[in-house]
């Protein structure tokens, strides 16, 4: 039997994402809290299926090193069949990376967020954490300090947001943008404010409706909670594995 010494930090890895792979899933957890329908969940079982397929490709390329090395004619051909299925997998991994964040996020953002999984308590850490609360700030003021700064003359050549709608919130966009730096707030206001920068012509951003966009500002600075006594989370929550 071979000794903890003896086994390589590689193979350790590898073990772990075996273990990864085929232990209780984040979507079972999810499907009970949510329903085997939830848009999080499909994007949940989507990246088990893609981290399995990924895990299984594995073993061809192995395969099809070990043959280069041992000069078998077939192993290059095998090989690179196997590395373009690879890098396909991995390219949509990223993809469904970024589906289970936003799903994640709009969970937040809705308020439903009490599911117990380690992506929500995750992203619910990343919106809470000062620097990402400061950059969403920063991102305000910009739109805020270009949109001042954008001729009436030529609207075409400025930014692709509303620019008459943030020239007339400017006010709440800067006060939502101090809000955020406060020493604690709501994450659900958080993910709301980054789902208003993100989401293109949903958001009332990108739309010439000024009204819209007030009304979603004031929503969100009332879902930050109160400065003084309004409800506040840290995003620090407990998580299944």
């Amino acid at each position: 039997m071979l000794s903890a010494a003896k086994t390589s930090p590689r193979s350790l890895r590898l073990l772990g994402l075996v273990l990864r792979v085929f232990a209780p899933t984040h979507a079972s957890h999810a499907a009970a809290a949510l329903g085997s329908d939830h848009p999080l969940v499909r994007a949940l079982a989507l990246r088990r299926a893609i981290g399995v397929q990924m895990l299984v490709t594995a073993i061809p390329i192995a395969l099809g090193i070990a043959g280069m090395l041992r000069h078998v004619a077939t192993a290059p051909v095998v090989l690179a069949a196997t590395v373009t299925v690879d890098i396909v997998l991995s390219a949509a991994a990223l993809f469904v990376r970024r589906l289970t964040n936003d799903r994640v996020r709009e969970l937040i953002a809705a308020g439903d967020d009490g599911v117990v999984l380690a992506v929500v308590a995750s992203e619910r850490r990343r919106l809470a954490s000062r620097k990402e609360r400061a950059k969403l700030a920063c991102s305000l003021e910009r739109l805020v300090h270009d949109a001042e700064g954008t001729s009436w003359t030529f609207p075409t050549s400025g930014p692709v947001y509303s620019t008459r709608g943030v020239r007339l919130a400017a006010a709440e966009l800067r006060g939502l943008a101090d809000r955020l730096r406060s020493d604690a707030v709501r994450v659900q206001g958080v993910a709301l404010t980054e789902r208003l920068l993100v989401d293109g012509y949903a958001s009332p951003l990108y739309r010439e409706d000024v009204g819209a966009l007030r009304e979603e500002l004031n929503r969100i600075l009332f879902l930050l909670g109160d400065q003084r006594r309004g409800p506040r989370d840290t995003g620090d929550t407990r998580a299944a594995a």
